[in-house]
């Protein structure tokens, strides 16, 4: 018998039993991503905090076993996603539901419980990307909402004043035609493709001319 019944403080037999139960109850976890299945969006990730366990005689501290095939959450809405190329060791934040989410997750639309478990380590989903002190990005914006690269050199950003700023250091890429209302103002060379040449606008020539000290008329439409 416990030695708290034999004292008869119910109270402490209640506050023991809510512990118990509260021990068993899983809510959100710090985790490693151990593996990234692109295909079916999910994460095989282990728990980053250890739990402790008494064996009957002594109290040890325990590893949780990875968990495997949890669902990854990516910020979206309509037709519109935001992906990220998960990676091994990254650090997610994985939240567990409140009932069985196998049959949800395997059919979608509305579905029947398959199992009848309760805030359970098998029912997670992963949320990147949270940051123990060591893997904190440098050079956060207190001022701007950024999409950047961990080591904050690429970035496109929106400024409250509604500039955005593109910072691509190794270069920008457009496929598709391109159409721009408003001044187009370039500190550097501007180059385009013409057959399997390129032009650049700074020493680009006019054909159908005579040669002379007058400039050419203004383009035609």
């Amino acid at each position: 018998m416990d030695q708290r019944e034999r004292i008869g403080d119910r109270e402490e037999v209640m506050r023991a039993a809510i512990r118990d139960a509260l021990a068993n109850t899983w809510v959100c976890l710090p985790a490693i991503v151990q593996y990234f299945d692109p295909v079916k969006c999910t994460c095989t990730a282990q728990v980053a905090i250890k739990i402790r366990v008494n064996n009957g005689t002594k109290w040890t501290w325990q590893q949780i076993p990875a968990l495997i095939r949890v669902p990854v959450h990516f910020p979206g809405g309509g037709n519109f996603l935001v992906t990220f190329p998960l990676a091994v060791g990254d650090e997610v934040l994985i939240m567990f539901a409140d009932r069985c989410i196998d049959a949800w997750w395997q059919s979608g639309g509305v579905q029947q419980q398959v199992e009848y478990r309760i805030h359970d380590l098998s029912d997670g989903f992963a949320i990147p990307k949270v940051f123990s002190v060591p893997k904190v990005p440098a050079n956060i914006s207190t001022t701007t909402a950024q999409l950047r690269s961990m080591d904050g050199t690429a970035y496109i950003e929106l400024a409250p004043s509604g500039v955005i700023n593109l910072h691509a250091p190794g270069g920008f890429n457009v496929v598709g035609a391109q159409a721009n209302t408003g001044a187009l103002t370039a500190t550097g060379e501007i180059t385009a493709k013409q057959g399997t040449s390129n032009n650049t606008v700074s020493a680009h020539v006019h054909g159908g001319v005579t040669a002379g000290t007058a400039n050419t008329s203004t383009p035609t439409g």
